[in-house]
């Protein structure tokens, strides 16, 4: 790094301190302070079927917060280690397909999109994107869809029952939460 760019980037932090995004001290990490970042701790891997990375309140739900807003592009990286990791020490079989949970009717702006994109690039899944949100909020199949009868792992911010699926799956869908 340059001089030039040294002292461009002391000013930068001088006028836009980096914050860290649950307890808001100045932090030379981002997104979180060194405090934050310990006390992260996901959960370990458990059920069957269904699995949860972090708890759903404290940092977990600060960072699926994060996650949500505008400004989420840089951290969904981390964000898909963590569920790879996740995913890897629960031994489930290789699914068919990534599957987004959807969070908005806009897939565009959906926050699980980058993150379910990075995961499928590390564990080297190709991702469909199967499931629609309802103006009901119910997730329904976008179309008839023969994959429903491979395995799938679907992949989401928060755990939800409302995943609508066809009654003749013969293999039951995994599915990974955030919180």
């Amino acid at each position: 790094m340059s001089p030039l760019d040294r002292s461009m980037q002391a000013i930068s932090n001088f006028f836009f301190p980096t914050l860290c995004l649950h307890c808001h001290a100045r932090s030379t990490h981002f997104p979180f302070c060194e405090g934050c970042q310990e006390a992260l701790c996901p959960l370990p891997p458990h059920g069957e079927f269904s699995s949860s990375i972090f708890p759903r309140d404290g940092i977990g739900a600060t960072l699926c917060q994060t996650l949500k807003s505008p400004f989420s592009g840089g951290i969904a990286k981390g964000v898909a280690g963590y569920f790879a990791h996740h995913f890897l020490q629960l031994e489930w079989p290789k699914p068919l397909f990534l599957v987004p949970i959807p969070t908005t009717h806009c897939l565009h702006r959906d926050p699980i999109i980058p993150i379910v994109q990075h995961l499928s690039h590390l564990l080297e899944i190709p991702k469909r994107t199967l499931l629609k949100k309802t103006l009901f909020q119910t997730l329904k199949p976008k179309r008839k869809c023969p994959f429903f009868s491979k395995p799938l792992l679907f992949v989401g911010l928060k755990k939800t029952n409302q995943i609508e699926v066809p009654f003749n799956l013969s293999a039951k869908p995994y599915q990974l939460y955030l919180i």
